[in-house]
């Protein structure tokens, strides 16, 4: 495990309810003495099903009562039982990555203060790179994954042979390494660089992101949000390639004209409310505002696809009838099970864009019942 002072800051940082949220845990909003109490439906630990999970909002310590569980958790132990049940007990390595990466998705870096050298009137610098197409060749390792030389172009993707990221801490010039990867811009709505991600391509690297730290969160933005101005429909995917796969899917299609691919960073929109809570529209930080700017500019239907698995569904149910109560309309496009838009082919895309169905409460009882979701 890491030094303790290391835990209490990912401990601070780390809303439990809005973990809850993401990760499809059902709960709802309890008050007692101790505060907010977010009372869970199932319990990770033994299973019971019957309400009896109360976990302290602020805190994230909490008990089971169910039976003879007695069951105590807190933040740490909280989201390792949650991740261990859904198979065999997971390490304390892995509940770290799993709480930092949800983190970076939604803003949070460690410590640090960037480097004033890597920003440059609110713009940033990438370690040193090359576009693609580079003197007209593409890099092999997109066109092994289908992404031909204008899809890069188009989506400004570039290669990092050899270079580094500069950050501050503690005083200290710190470089992160982007050798051998591709570098995955990221813009907001204005077209204005805002962060960057770096893929490996070697297959050999610890990590197989990186992202720089001390930059504006990917989870205030839209992937390729800047691109899908006026687009009356979008196709929701998660990650940067899933993005790339629906936006080639679609790419040239008569009947696409008006549609666009937006990428969420995750299986979650930042900025949906829990549904139970009191309907108050989202703070100006996050994507739930960029869709509301774009819906300004034409936007009116959305359709999820961020991938086979159920769990994955579920989200896109509760994001899609969160955004209903906000003028959208929302669709589910079922794809494959436990497949990504960029491990099917386009056809299998679009296939699944004629078929989504609307997401509304009577829809959502129907596929609770048939276990889609």
């Amino acid at each position: 495990m890491r030094e303790e002072s290391d835990w209490q800051e990912l401990f601070g940082e780390l809303d439990i309810e809005h973990y809850l949220e993401t990760e499809g845990v059902r709960y709802r909003r309890t008050f007692g003495a101790k505060g907010t109490q977010l009372n869970m439906r199932e319990c990770p630990v033994c299973g019971g099903k019957g309400w009896k999970v109360y976990i302290n909002a602020e805190t994230g310590l909490g008990n089971c009562f169910h039976g003879s569980c007695g069951q105590t958790f807190n933040k740490g132990s909280l989201v390792r039982a949650l991740m261990s049940s859904e198979g065999s007990e997971v390490s304390w390595f892995e509940v770290r990555k799993q709480i930092e990466q949800f983190l970076a998705r939604n803003g949070w870096r460690p410590k640090r203060k960037p480097s004033k050298e890597k920003l440059s009137n609110g713009r940033v610098s990438l370690p040193a790179n090359v576009s693609i197409p580079y003197k007209e060749n593409n890099l092999p390792y997109l066109k092994a994954r289908g992404i031909s030389s204008s899809v890069a172009k188009a989506f400004d993707l570039r290669f990092c042979a050899k270079g580094y990221y500069s950050y501050s801490f503690d005083g200290m010039t710190i470089r992160q390494d982007y050798s051998n990867r591709v570098l995955i811009p990221v813009y907001d709505l204005e077209g204005v660089m805002v962060n960057f991600q770096g893929r490996d391509i070697t297959g050999a690297a610890n990590e197989k992101y990186l992202f720089p730290p001390g930059l504006a969160g990917t989870g205030r933005f839209l992937y390729n949000g800047h691109r899908a101005r006026g687009a009356r429909t979008l196709l929701v995917g998660e990650g940067a390639f899933d993005t790339i796969a629906l936006e080639m899917a679609i790419a040239g299609q008569q009947d696409f004209r008006s549609v666009a691919a937006v990428g969420t960073f995750g299986k979650h929109l930042s900025g949906v409310l829990n549904p139970d809570a009191e309907f108050k529209l989202p703070d100006d930080q996050c994507q739930v505002s960029e869709l509301i700017k774009l819906k300004a500019e034409g936007l009116e239907e959305l359709v999820f696809m961020w991938d086979g698995e159920r769990k994955a569904r579920n989200d896109a149910v509760k994001a899609g009838l969160f955004l209903r109560r906000l003028g959208f309309k929302c669709r589910l496009g079922v794809l494959p099970d436990d497949k990504d838009p960029n491990e099917v082919a386009p056809e299998v895309i679009r296939e699944a864009y004629w078929r989504a169905e609307q997401i509304d409460p009577i829809r959502v009882a129907k596929w609770k019942a048939a276990k889609l979701i």
